[in-house]
Parts: C-alpha cells; structure tokens; sequence
C-alpha cells in the first residue's frame, strides 16, 4: 500500500472549559469532515474531547508532530490540512485563535493561527489548507489569551507553500452550531456546507468542469461558500458571511466528483471513525430547515451582534476625533524624540540615547541618539502610572506620539518626521482606529496593506501594520520588498516587518541587523495594486542591514519571535524576547505588566533610568 503524502487534522473542542457553551456539533462536524479526508486518501488524525479528553497543546504538538513525521520518513509531504471546530476569538485583523479546553486557565492554551501558519513552514509541506468553523469574537473574555503556535520548531529552514484558508466567519464575528433534533444530529453550519460541496451535493459554483468531470478546487470551494453558507445560515435565522482567500495554484483540487463517491462508502469510513451516522443525509444539506432548531442564544448574538458594530462604529469616530485633536495642537518642536499623551507618566528609560524633558512640555522629551546616522534609532520605555510599562522606538528624525484614548488601556503610536507636523495625518488616525474596531472587511487586505505601503517612509508604524496583513496570507515576497524599500530610503527596518519572514536576523554590539534576499518582479494581484508599481516590481536585497529596535513595535509580532529565522548571534536575543511574552498586556501596541518590566529591561539594553520624574 502507497505510504499518504497528505495529512488530515481534525480538531474539535466541544467542551472547553470557563463559561464557554457546549458544542457538540463540533464533534460531529470534526468526525464527518476526518470520514472524508481519509476517502480521499488523506492520512487521517482527529483529535477531539468526545470521550472526555483534554485538548491540549502539548497533546497536539506529540500527535501533529508524529503524523507529520511519520509521512516525512517515507515520501514528500505533499498537503496538511488543519480543520478547527470550536470556539475562537480575534484580537485584531489576522490575530485569530482557536480555545483548547483549558483556555481560560493558561493563556497559551489556544491555537494562535498565524503562528501555526509560520511554524509549518519549518515541515516542509508545499500546500497548506486552513479551515475554521469557529467564532472571532471580540470579546474582554479572551483578552489575555496569547495563545501558541503548537509545533516545535525544528533544525530546518523555512520553505514556502501555498496557504489556502477558509473561515466561517470574519473578524469580530459569529458561527453558529444547530442543535440536535429528533431527526438529525447537532453540526456546524459552516462545516456541513463544505462537506456538501466535498460530496457533490452542491450548486454548480461548487465546482470545476475538467475533461467531462466536475471537481472541486481551490477557487470554486471559495467561490461556492461565499454564496452558500450565507444562504444556509439565512434558513436558521442567523447571519454568516465567510471568509475565504484560496492560494493554491499547482494541484488546486480537493475532491473529483464521479461514481465512486457513494454513500455506502461513507458509511464504512464513518464506522471505522466510531461516527454516529444513521442521521447523515446526502441529498442537499439543510433541504428540510427546523426554524427552532439553532443555538438557543443564536438570535441574542444576532440582536447584539448589530448593537456591537453600531457600538464599534461609534468608538471609532469618538477614537478618530480626539487623535486628530491631539496631533493638531503638537506641542513644542523636537527633532528627535517621543511625546505621551493622554496618560500619567511615571518613569522613562531608554536605549541608546539620552532623553531631556522639554520645559514647556510636561510629555515630550527630546532623544539624543548615541549615533547620529539617518538609521540610529533607541528603544524608549515608558512606564505608566498604572505601573505598566508601553515601548516605542525612536528613530533619528523622527517623533514617536504615543496617544492614550479615553476609556483605552492600550496606546496608538505613530512615528512622524519631526519637520512635518502630522495635522494632516488623520487618515492614518482614522485608520488605526477602524483597525482597533475591526471594521475592515477582507476584501481590502492586499489593497489596505497597498494603501499604507505608501505612507510608511513617512509614518512608519504603518509598514508594521502592513506586515500584519502581509503575514496573515503568508505573503513573504511582500514583507521583503517592506524591507527593501526601508533600506533604499537609507531608514531602518523596523522589527516587526523581519520578525514575520522579511529577512534572516543576526545580532553584534546589541544590536539587530536583517539579512533581506531580493524579490522578483511579479504580476499585480489587484487593480490597486497595479495602480502601485511598487507592490510588485522587483526590489534588490541587502545584507546585515540595521533592524530599528531590540522589541517588536506591536503586540502581534510578538508570537512571530518564535518562528522568525535568526543566526546563532541572534539566539540570546530570542531567548530573552520569549521570556517577555507572558508578560503582555492585551492591545495593537505593545505594553508590559509591571512584573515584566525586569524582562523588557534587560531585552532593550536599558540598564537605568535615563529620565525619570512624578506626574504629568
């Protein structure tokens, strides 16, 4: 028998703990969907708490791991699928998680996607498929998970696949299970729509007409969810709209739909599964709808659904009217420096440089870098009065704002050039503020990073925010040409952008510095993007280039520390920065508690107060 070259996980947590609820359809869902894989000639791994097992990351990462290898060993990994059922959260856009069972009480123990996403490059698959039937709720009960990337990561480098993902739902967003009935089984709406295009049973956007057959890839997977699950989700009164990036384009297919998909074949499968079965129906899913028969708080989630985007859109505007306040009454001139507002300050300390407080102003402080080229920079502490502590990097010629919104634990930060005051930059404002609120859409993800692309050399933070979107479709040649263009501008790449894939870090005299490799010309993806030669014309690479800062600029880069690709001169530097991570506080920006602030200390080279003082 030829050894599988395509692996299967199916993951299910029905019943996590903390006052989450229950979801059996999950398991049901996780099992039909492991019954198809293993048909289709998938080696097949379905890890789920039916029988009371805890769903851990340590559980996963052993069963991942020997799957993985035991293909590895034999021929080439071809294809991994991961299929999710449960329940998830979003803290930002491409900052999504997966709870395991004991979520609530280990802020780890959950599925981080994007990091799982960057660690599998380190196992060599050339397709990776990514499936979520789970929520990504904004909601302050997950604010403090951090979650995991689940695999180890092994002696090897990187190698870059093709990523297709497909969510039940966007940012901030519900899935919704139904609830068992007398006629049918509990299942994930999400789940059983896939499945009835996998079985056939679907319209024809569903599929591909190739020779006379009809098969279902990549794209007519994507194309047939986008309609269908919103339509399906309509029959049980709730809203469901998907989201679906496919990026396969060499062996695009998933299933080939003939005469050899029958139902008794399912059937065994499904035995040798332990699958409760008799209520699996072939015909069209959902043909006969129960009107009652969904989640009993599914139409509260509805009701309030739309009272918390009414609610975000509303913060939003509040969140953009006082940011474009703060920026247009500046303060006095600085060259180099940062500025707080809207926050007590206890504390500053900084790297690299020297910080004078300004007489006329009680929260702007001019940096004086110990290195005056245009690529010095300095890592600045500032602890609050909370006894938190948020970072910025000042770069030379530049002003760092770190703005406190009303009501909002969690800063902005803007980086500006310091002879052109940002009054007009409430664009940017606007923005972050709609970022931090999670009314982006997915169609503008590869337009919304174009968009900031163009502002970066001036506000940098923006190409940070860029990256975030680059690294959630896996588009490394974008996050190398971020680096490129810092280095043609003779400023520093910020950390972020390397940390997510745009170079090889290495470290000398405490100091990061990015090895980028050049980037071929490549084919616009959209209409704005060929608008922006930019965003796909050729860029050179550069060797040991100076990274701006020893902390990533933002929180999300944190958890790609653990699977950026450093030189042994940079593994000090890792070894510390992981040792930060537990000490997050939620945020786009990064903050420390104040039990952290040792850690932080000592990763930004900050050995005593360059400024301190009481009040502000």
């Amino acid at each position: 028998m030829n050894t599988p070259n395509k692996l299967f996980v199916a993951i299910a947590v029905s019943k996590p703990r903390g006052e989450l609820d229950e979801l059996p359809g999950a398991i049901i869902s996780a099992r039909h969907m492991a019954a198809w894989a293993r048909i289709n000639g998938y080696l097949t791994l379905r890890i789920d708490d039916g029988y009371g097992d805890v769903v851990s990351v340590d559980l996963l990462r052993q069963r991942v791991t020997e799957a993985i290898e035991s293909i590895r060993s034999q021929t080439e990994l071809s294809r991994i699928i991961i299929y999710f059922a449960g329940h998830g959260a979003a803290h930002s856009v491409g900052d999504y998680y997966w709870m395991l069972t004991d979520w609530e009480a280990r802020a780890t123990e959950a599925i981080k996607v994007s990091a799982l996403q960057r660690m599998l490059e380190y196992y060599g698959p050339k397709q990776v498929t990514i499936i979520g039937d789970a929520c990504q709720e904004f909601s302050s009960r997950f604010i403090d998970v951090i979650g995991s990337a689940v695999l180890d990561r092994p002696d090897e480098n990187p190698t870059f696949y093709e990523l297709d993902q497909f969510f039940a739902v966007d940012v901030g967003k519900k899935a919704f299970m139904v609830k068992e009935t007398i006629d049918s089984d509990a299942f994930c709406i999400f789940s059983q729509v896939i499945l009835g295009a996998l079985l056939g049973n679907a319209a024809d956007s569903a599929f591909e007409t190739l020779g006379g057959e009809r098969f279902v890839t990549s794209q007519s997977l994507a194309r047939h969810l986008q309609d269908a699950v919103a339509i399906e989700a309509g029959k049980y009164g709730v809203r469901m709209i998907p989201r679906s990036r496919p990026g396969y384009f060499t062996d695009c297919i998933y299933a080939r739909i003939g005469p050899h998909k029958s139902q008794g074949r399912m059937e065994y499968v499904a035995r040798e599964l332990d699958i409760s079965y008799n209520s699996y129906d072939f015909s069209p899913v959902f043909q006969n709808p129960v009107a009652d028969s969904f989640d009993s708080i599914a139409s509260d989630y509805v009701e309030a659904g739309q009272d918390y985007v009414d609610f975000r859109e509303s913060r939003c505007a509040e969140v953009d009217s006082d940011f474009r306040c703060a920026i247009g009454h500046p303060g006095p001139y600085v060259d180099t420096g940062i500025r707080i507002i809207g926050m007590g300050v206890r504390e500053v300390n900084s790297s690299n440089g020297d910080l004078f407080l300004l007489p006329d102003s009680p929260t702007t402080y001019r940096m004086v870098l110990h290195d005056v080229h245009n690529r010095a920079w300095g890592d600045v502490l500032v602890t609050l009065e909370s006894g938190d502590t948020c970072t910025a990097c000042v770069v030379n010629g530049f002003v760092s704002t770190v703005y406190f919104p009303k009501d909002f634990a969690s800063p902005i930060l803007l980086h500006h050039p310091s002879d052109d005051l940002p009054e007009d930059e409430y664009r940017f404002a606007e923005f972050l503020a709609r970022l931090r609120s999670g009314l982006l859409r997915d169609d503008e993800i590869v337009d919304t990073a174009a968009y900031l692309r163009e502002g970066k050399h001036r506000v940098i933070t923006l190409g940070c925010i860029a990256a975030q979107y680059y690294d959630a479709i896996r588009d490394v040649d974008s996050l190398r040409q971020m680096a490129s263009f810092y280095a043609q501008h003779g400023q520093p790449i910020p950390l972020d952008i390397v940390l997510f894939g745009g170079g090889t870090i290495s470290e000398e005299n405490g100091s990061l510095y990015a090895t980028v490799p050049a980037v071929d010309r490549r084919s616009p993806r959209t209409p704005d993007e060929r608008r922006r030669r930019f965003t796909f014309e050729r860029t050179p690479g550069f060797d040991r280039y100076p990274i701006a800062g020893r902390i990533p600029w933002m929180r999300q880069a944190w958890s790609a520390i653990e699977t950026a690709v450093c030189e042994d001169s940079a593994r000090s530097w890792r070894d510390r920065a992981l040792g930060v991570i537990e000490f997050l506080e939620p945020g786009d920006f990064t903050i420390v508690r104040s039990e952290g602030y040792s850690a932080l200390s000592e990763l930004a080279g900050t050995a005593s107060p360059s400024l301190s003082f009481v009040g502000a």
